[in-house]
This record gives structure tokens, sequence and C-alpha cells, in this order.
């Protein structure tokens, strides 16, 4: 009897597999990448890499270098720039380009909404952690921070349309009348019990002959935003 029990608990212990913890680096030599990198190939389903660190920025991981319209960093938005158009406007306008300053205004302000709309979602990304309290497999990293990436990109583009859409329903709601008189002009009646009134804009009133088949085309825009 005593013979079958060693016998059984002989063949017991031989089929069951025995877990070995074997712990790797110290504190005074740290495990680098390429042991971890050797460890994961060899013990991939086993290896335990605890961080001692739990959270880490994501400026200390990733960086993000946006790239602007080549618009944005030329001399048609700069001061210089607007100075010279705004102070040369008459003979701008003699010339044809009517609202030169203003346009050119306009464009350096989207440039500046631009920046500041990607630099602040810039800051609050390298504001945010990465939590994980162990070391996360180089495949699982990568596919986690194209997604963070990808919804930076989103959020980002949704809060540029948010202030955009915001512009356009205050101009377009309230209707607001340029001093320089380029949606709306206005007439004032002096009369008794009279009203003013305030006239649309319309650019490009003005036709035009095809000398080939004798036809004559009108091109008019009303004013918009």
């Amino acid at each position: 009897m005593l013979v079958v029990i060693l016998a059984v608990v002989i063949l017991y212990y031989s089929r069951t597999k025995r877990v070995v913890t074997t712990t790797v680096g110290t504190a005074d030599q740290p495990v680098n990448l390429t042991m971890y990198y050797d460890l994961f190939n060899d013990h991939s389903n086993t290896l335990y890499c605890p961080c001692t660190e739990i959270a880490i920025s994501y400026s200390k991981i990733m960086s993000i270098n946006p790239i602007f319209h080549e618009i944005c960093s030329s001399l048609f938005v700069s001061q210089q720039w607007l100075n010279l158009v705004t102070t040369y406007e008459e003979e701008l306008e003699e010339l044809g380009y009517h609202f030169t300053s203003d346009a050119f205004t306009l464009l350096a302000l989207f440039c500046q909404l631009t920046k500041g709309t990607v630099n602040d979602s810039i800051s609050n990304f390298y504001a945010s952690n990465m939590v994980s309290g162990y070391v996360i497999e180089q495949l699982v990293f990568k596919s986690q921070a194209q997604s963070y990436i990808e919804l930076f990109k989103a959020s980002t583009t949704y809060s540029f349309s948010r202030a955009l859409d915001l512009m356009r329903t205050v101009l377009n709601g309230d209707q607001v009348m340029l001093g320089y008189g380029s949606n709306f002009y206005g007439t004032v009646d002096t009369t008794p019990a009279s009203a003013s009134s305030a006239t649309p804009v319309t650019f490009g009133s003005q036709h035009f002959t095809d000398r080939a088949t004798n036809r004559t085309y009108y091109c008019q825009l009303n004013a918009s935003w």
C-alpha cells in the first residue's frame, strides 16, 4: 500500500507544472530596454514588469509638431504688411482692390485663431497622463498612442469648428453692418415720420457680351458671410 501511495505522489508531482518566479534586475542594475525585449521574446506569456510610476505625462513619451498652412507664416499676415496695405488703401481701391486691408486682417485673424486653437489643444494633451501599472507591449502601446493622436485631431478640429460657427452665427444672425459698408449700406431719410433703411451690397454687378455668340451675361453676388 505504501508503495502505491508513493507511486501516486511521484506521478502527481511529475505531471504538475511548477511555477518558478525569477526576479531580474535590481535597484543598482535595472533592466534596460534590450534586456526587456529579450525577456519578452522568451517569456511573452508570463513576463510581468511592474512600473515604479503608474502615471506618465504624454509630453514625456509623445511629441506633436503641427504644420500650418504656409500663408500663416508668410509676409501677408505680418503687421508690417497690414500697415502697408492700410497706408495705400485708397490707391489700391483705385486699382480695383477694394477692402484689401480688411481682407488681409481677417486672414491674419484666422491664422491666429487656428494657431491658438491647436496650441491650446497640444497643451491640454501634454497635461494628460497615460496610466498603467506595468510595461505595455510595443504593438499595444503603438495602437493606444495612435488612438490618442486621432482623438486629439478630432477634438482640435471640433474646437476650431465651434469657434468658427460661433463667429458665423453672430455675424449672420445679428446682421452686423460693417463700417466700411461692405455688406450693407444705409439710407437715412431726414423727412418727418420716415425710417432709415439698410440695403445689402451686391458685388460684381456687371455684364459682358460674348462676341462669338452675341450673348450678354450678367454676374452678381450678394454680400454674405
